[in-house]
């Protein structure tokens, strides 16, 4: 079972600062969700799907980086 985080959590996990992983959201860089409130509940993320989705645009930039080299 995957751990749910504040933004706190997530930012400490990842040695960030929150108000950079405010703009992870808005950059579309990290999933989140919302709970309580109608759009404005406070923010969580999935731990394991962060893990996954920074990985994934990892993976993206290294063949994006290959391909540039292999052209270059």
């Amino acid at each position: 079972m995957s751990d749910i985080l504040t933004t706190t959590e997530c930012a400490e996990r990842l040695r960030v600062s929150t108000r950079t992983i405010r703009q992870m959201i808005t950059d579309g860089k990290i999933p989140h969700f919302r709970i309580g409130g109608q759009g404005r509940g406070q923010l969580r993320f999935d731990w394991d799907e962060v893990l996954d989705s920074l990985r994934e645009q990892d993976r993206e930039r290294v063949e994006s980086e290959v391909r540039t080299c292999e052209n270059g």
